[in-house]
């Protein structure tokens, strides 16, 4: 493909299915399938999409919930050891959904349908199981997911926001691949580009000027994917007075462990500040 365009000379435009790669999806029985203290959601959207999600629960009374939006590779599926993680070990109830056309979810990838199904998850979450208004929901994102998570809290109100490699700038991003992305023969002569859609789901620096909950933006020092700079920025970007960055040590974009320090010390304090 990109000998094509070097020998056609034009920039290649990334679009919803360029960035949003569903994995294969599991056994459909996964998803009922009995597992201790998990329990299998499904509401059907505004649009008549079935969406599928996991509710990992806390054994502490009155909890606070945590909403996890995980990569454009991954489903729910992949994320379920941090699910549980976050549930047993920081004792928080974690919920997590499959976007529309990944895993146990229906409907089909497209970036507006992530953003209405976001905010329809976050308002099904608290009217079934979040009746006291003083109990905290936290948005948590991962990689693109970051997106998600900073849509919700720009129009529901979230006790606190979570953000590992938050892209900052659709600018910066496609500088960026045109040159990790694309093979040395092709750099410096085929840019690459957004669509107006990919477009909104980068800008995340824009996104959360006006967002004031508090922030803990994680990144692994060595981010191959979205440097760390980006998430420096999306910090600063922030309008909360309550916000810190953690970089990881020796950590790429993949390989970053959560579930270890310094990562899982920050959002161990993190959550426990919300309280």
């Amino acid at each position: 493909m990109f000998a094509m365009l070097l020998a056609m000379g034009i920039a290649y435009t990334l679009h919803a299915k360029d960035i949003f790669q569903p994995p294969k999806p599991p056994p459909a029985d996964k998803w009922s399938e009995p597992v201790p203290r998990r329990e299998a959601l499904e509401f059907q959207t505004t649009d008549g999409t079935k969406l599928r999600g996991w509710l990992y629960r806390s054994d502490t009374p009155d909890a606070a919930f945590v909403l996890f939006f995980y990569g454009s590779n991954e489903d729910m599926f992949h994320e379920a050891n941090r699910l549980a993680w976050l549930s047993e070990t920081l004792h928080v109830n974690a919920v997590c959904f499959d976007y529309p056309g990944y895993g146990f979810s229906g409907g089909t990838v497209a970036i507006p349908a992530f953003q209405s199904a976001a905010l329809q998850e976050f308002d099904y979450v608290k009217k079934q199981f979040v009746p006291d208004p003083a109990t905290p929901i936290i948005a948590y994102g991962w990689s693109i997911g970051t997106s998600m998570a900073i849509h919700v809290a720009a129009n529901r109100h979230v006790a606190g926001l979570i953000l590992q490699a938050p892209p900052a700038s659709a600018d910066e991003m496609m500088r960026w691949s045109s040159k990790h992305d694309v093979p040395w023969y092709g750099r410096g002569l085929v840019k690459m580009k957004a669509d107006p859609e990919v477009t909104q789901v980068y800008e995340n620096a824009a996104a959360i000027r006006n967002i004031s909950s508090p922030l803990l933006v994680i990144q692994g020092e060595l981010d191959d994917v979205v440097p760390i700079n980006q998430g420096r920025e999306v910090l600063a970007a922030s309008a909360a007075t309550q916000k810190q960055f953690v970089a990881v040590p020796g950590a790429h974009h993949n390989d970053l462990q959560f579930t270890h320090p310094p990562a899982s010390d920050a959002v161990e304090h993190f959550i426990q500040s919300l309280r």
